[in-house]
This record gives structure tokens, C-alpha cells and sequence, in this order.
């Protein structure tokens, strides 16, 4: 590796004058109140409606909490016994659940994804939703289900060969993130130390409870977007191609 730091050194790194950095993106202006945006997309015939419902939570930088948030997403949907897609399931208003959290942009955003849903159940599944997590927030999170998760994400974290690129490479890209958005590249590199905190947190069922009161129920940055199906809308938009 000193040979080909030495080689970079020499003929890249020596050649290349410093600049200032650029400065970290603006933080997006807070909605004072939710917002609703129904959209068409281009379907067949028997093709059913998508409704999405998304937070704004944290930024990267805040790296003890995008870690609680990463678990707590495990926690509520990773599988059909997880609660909160278990609830939505059983609900019957929608035939597939699941979430996501983007932890790569400069501000992160918490997304519940229903597919097979009709275009009336859109707002009996944002209830189920808010039912479900403001009955988490109060009851809390079974300390074994989050164990559990949270032993699974630290195993991920760890993996030598997970995301199918050498994990210094990984480690980089963590580095590099942080980095990016205005943080201490080094934060990047915490694995132990973020997950004996988050250990210790979660012995307390009402930890991520009150993530979820904080970042979730409290918080009136929220977006709800319903996408329509419309067998027209394909060639409308090669219409307006041509």
C-alpha cells in the first residue's frame, strides 16, 4: 500500500492544488403541516394503486440516531411478523408492505411503501399506520425483537464481504459520506462504539418508542403521495416526446 500511496503522491496528489470545499447543503425548510400529492403512473389494465407515506427525519452527520433509525426500520418492517407490516398486511388494504430509509442523502427521509391497494384505502392505511406507531410509542419495542434486529444489523455492518465491494472500499464510502455532508469523515468508521451505546438504549422498551414519537408521530414533515394507475399515460408522455 506505501508503493501506491507513494505512486499517487507523486504523479496525481503533487499535481492537484487544494480548493475550499464546497459548503454543506441548506437543510430543507421544515413543513408546517402534512402534504398530499396524488400522481398517475403509466399501467395495465389490471395494475392497482401505490401509496407511499414519508418522514424527514435527521441528518447523516447525526450518526448515533441514523444508526437508532436504520434499527428501528428493521424493527417495524423487516418481516411479516414485524408490527407494523404485520398490522398493514392484516389490515387487508394493501396485498405488499415495506420501508426504507435513504441514509445517503443530506437529510434522511423514512418511506412505508404499499402496493395492491385500492385508491379508497389510501387514508384507512395512513390511519393503520399512525394507529399502529402511536400504539409502539406507548406500549414500546419488545427488547428481544430489537436484540435481535440489532444483531442482524451489526452483523451486516461487519460483514468483510458484504455489498459486494472490498470493505475498505465500504468503510471509505461511509468515511467519504460524512464527509460530504459537512461531518467528521472518522464518525464514519464507528461500528463498536455506536452499537454498545445502542446496546444499552434499547434494554429500555420505550427508547425507540420515543424515536418513533419524535421523528415519526410529532413531526409534521410528512408527505403522502398516491400513485394512480392510468393505462393512457404512456402514450400521452410518448406523445409529448414526439
Amino acid at each position: 500500500i506505501e508503493k501506491h500511496l507513494d505512486f499517487l503522491q507523486t504523479h496525481v496528489f503533487s499535481k492537484v492544488e487544494a480548493v475550499d470545499p464546497l459548503p454543506p447543503m441548506p437543510s430543507q425548510t421544515r413543513f408546517k403541516a402534512p402534504v398530499v400529492v396524488n400522481e398517475r403512473y403509466p399501467a395495465q389494465e389490471n395494475d392497482t394503486t401505490i401509496a407511499t407515506f414519508s418522514w424527514l427525519t435527521t441528518k447523516p452527520t447525526q450518526v448515533e440516531d441514523t444508526l437508532a433509525l436504520t434499527l428501528l426500520d428493521s424493527v417495524l418492517t423487516d418481516n411479516d411478523a414485524s408490527p407494523l407490516k404485520r398490522a398493514l398486511l392484516e389490515s387487508k388494504l394493501c396485498t405488499m408492505a415495506d420501508s426504507f430509509l435513504d441514509i445517503e442523502t443530506s437529510e434522511i427521509p423514512f418511506v412505508i411503501i404499499c402496493k395492491g391497494c385500492q385508491d379508497q384505502d389510501v387514508e384507512p392505511l395512513k390511519n393503520v399506520i399512525l394507529n399502529t406507531l402511536e400504539r409502539l410509542s406507548h406500549t414500546g419495542i419488545d427488547p428481544q425483537m430489537a436484540q435481535s434486529a440489532l444483531h442482524q444489523l451489526e452483523f451486516e455492518r461487519l460483514e468483510i464481504g458484504g455489498g459486494g465491494y472490498p470493505f475498505g472500499l465500504s468503510l471509505f464510502f461511509r468515511s467519504g459520506l460524512l464527509k460530504q455532508h459537512g461531518g467528521k469523515p472518522e464518525n464514519g468508521l464507528q461500528i463498536y462504539t455506536l452499537f454498545e451505546k445502542l446496546q444499552a438504549k434499547i434494554q429500555d422498551p420505550q427508547y425507540l418508542g420515543g424515536l418513533i414519537r419524535h421523528y415519526l408521530l410529532d413531526n409534521p414533515h410528512f408527505v403522502q403521495v398516491s400513485l394512480h394507475p392510468d393505462s393512457n399515460l404512456e402514450n400521452e408522455e410518448a406523445q409529448n416526446e414526439r
